[in-house]
C-alpha cells in the first residue's frame, strides 16, 4: 500500500514539505497485520508520557498523555499499539513528543534512535506491516537559529531521507522527497514520485502546515497568502491527484491532520 505523508514550515523564505514515504505490497488497506509508528508528538500515544513518570504533557488540559485532546491518529487506525517498551511482535509505538529526525538520544529519542531501539530489540519489516514516519517540525523549531543562518536549509530533511533509508536497510520500503506542497507542480511531482517508485497511492495523509503568530491588526498579506496556500490550496492539490488513482479503483483514503495550535486563539496575540 502506498502512503504520502507530507510536511512544511518556512525557514529562511524556503519551503520544505516532506515526504512520499511509501510503504509497498500487494494488500489492500484492509489487510494489515499490525501497525509500527515512529514520530513526535502528533504520533505519540502516551510514550513521553510514560518516560517522564506522568509528567509530560499535562493531563489535563491534555488527553491521558497526549498531545491531543483526544486519541491520536494513529490510535484511529484500527490497530492496539503497545508503547515503546511493549512487544516488536506486534503492534508498536515508537514515537515521542518533542522528538527531532536525528539519532539523539534524548529525552526524547530522535526518530533514528527510535527506529535503531526497535531494530536492536529484534524488530523488522514485513510486507503486511504499515508503518508510520512522521516528523520534522521540531528539527525546525528548535533549529531556527542555525537555519536562519544557514544557505542551505533545506539540508534540515537529510535526517528524515535516513531514515527512510534505514527503513530500506531494515526490509521495509520507504522514499523521502523534498517539495513545495504549496506549488501545484510540486504537488503533482510528489505523487508522481510515489507511483513511479510504488504504484498508484492508497492513502494520502495532509499534514503540512504554516502559521505566523502575529496580531490580525498588522498581519501582513502577502503572509495571510502564503498561509492558505499552504494549508488549504496544497491539500487541495494533492488530493486532487491522487483521486487519479482512487476513482479507477474505487478505492482510497485522504486524511487531513490539525494540531493542538488551533486551541491558543483566544491568546491575546490574537485580540
Amino acid at each position: 500500500t502506498r502512503y504520502i505523508g507530507d510536511w512544511s514550515s518556512d525557514v529562511c523564505s524556503s519551503d520544505l514539505a516532506l515526504v512520499a514515504c511509501a510503504f509497498a505490497g500487494s494488500a489492500s488497506a484492509q489487510t494489515y497485520n499490525r501497525l509500527v509508528v515512529f514520530g513526535d508528538s502528533l504520533s505519540d500515544n502516551g510514550n513521553l508520557y510514560l518516560a517522564s513518570a506522568g509528567t509530560q504533557p499535562p493531563s489535563p488540559p491534555y488527553y491521558q498523555g497526549r498531545f491531543s485532546t483526544g486519541p491520536v491518529f494513529t490510535e484511529l487506525l484500527g490497530f492496539n499499539a503497545v508503547n515503546f517498551n511493549g512487544s516488536v511482535s506486534g503492534s508498536i509505538n515508537y514515537a515521542f513528543g518533542g522528538a527531532r529526525t536525528d539519532s539523539s538520544a534524548g529525552p526524547p529519542p530522535g526518530m533514528l534512535t527510535q527506529l535503531a531501539a526497535y531494530t536492536s530489540r529484534g524488530g523488522t519489516f514485513g510486507a503486511n506491516d504499515l508503518v508510520s514516519v512522521l516528523g520534522g517540525a521540531n528539527d525546525i523549531f528548535q533549529g531556527l537559529p542555525a537555519a536562519g543562518a544557514s544557505s542551505n536549509p533545506v539540508a534540515a530533511i537529510t535526517p528524515v531521507a535516513t531514515t527512510a533509508a534505514n527503513i530500506v536497510a531494515s526490509g521495509g520500503e520507504a522514499l523521502a522527497v523534498a517539495a513545495d506542497v504549496s506549488s501545484e507542480s510540486d504537488c503533482f511531482a510528489l505523487v508522481e514520485a510515489a507511483r513511479k517508485q510504488f504504484g498508484p497511492v492508497d492513502i494520502l495523509v495532509n499534514n503540512a502546515a504554516l502559521t505566523y503568530y502575529l496580531p490580525t491588526d498588522t498581519y501582513p498579506t502577502n503572509r495571510w497568502i502564503r498561509c492558505f496556500a499552504v494549508n488549504v490550496h496544497g491539500p487541495f492539490m494533492l488530493a486532487k491527484e491522487v483521486l487519479k488513482d482512487f476513482i479507477p479503483r474505487r478505492s482510497g483514503a485522504i486524511v487531513n491532520r490539525s494540531e493542538e495550535h488551533t486551541s491558543e486563539l483566544q491568546s491575546p496575540m490574537y485580540l
